[in-house]
C-alpha cells in the first residue's frame, strides 16, 4: 500500500514540477520570440565593417546565444584573426566573396556558404571580392 501511495503521489506531482520547471526555464530565458527585419536593425560603423545585432541572450537550451550581420568593404575584415576559448562560430556568407582561414585552411566562399568554427579554433575573415560582403555570426 505505501508504495501505491508513492506511485500515485509521483504521478500527481510529476507533471506539477516539470511545469514548474518550464515556467522557471521561460523566466530564465532572456531572448523572447521575435521576428527582425533587416531594414529596422540598428547599423552601427565599426572600424572596418557595418554591424547589425540581432539576438544576444539565453535560451532554454543555450546560456548565450548572439547573433549579429557584418557588412565589409571589398579588401577588409573586422578584425585580425583570433580565437575564442569557449565560443562556436557559425558564419553564413549571404553576398559577396569571403576568405575564410581556420587554422590553418583557407577557403574562398561566397553566397550562401557555411563555415564553423570551434572554441579554440584561430579564424578570420576578408573580403576578397570586387563587391561588399554581408555574413551572419
Amino acid at each position: 500500500m505505501r508504495s501505491l501511495l508513492i506511485v500515485s503521489f509521483l504521478a500527481f506531482t510529476s507533471p506539477l514540477l516539470s511545469q514548474q520547471t518550464d515556467q522557471k526555464k521561460a523566466k530564465d530565458d532572456s531572448l523572447k520570440p521575435a521576428v527582425h527585419q533587416w531594414s529596422k536593425l540598428e547599423a552601427k560603423k565599426e572600424d572596418n565593417r557595418i554591424r547589425r545585432q540581432i539576438l544576444d541572450g539565453s535560451t532554454t537550451s543555450l546560456s548565450n546565444l548572439e547573433i549579429h550581420a557584418s557588412t565589409l568593404e571589398p579588401g577588409d575584415s573586422p578584425h585580425p584573426p583570433h580565437k575564442h576559448d569557449d565560443i562556436e562560430e557559425l558564419i553564413i556568407i549571404t553576398e559577396g566573396t569571403v576568405k575564410i582561414t581556420i587554422g590553418a585552411d583557407s577557403k574562398v566562399l561566397g553566397k550562401g556558404s557555411i563555415a564553423f568554427a570551434m572554441p579554440g579554433d584561430e579564424h578570420g575573415i576578408e573580403n576578397v571580392g570586387k563587391t561588399r560582403v554581408t555574413y551572419y555570426i
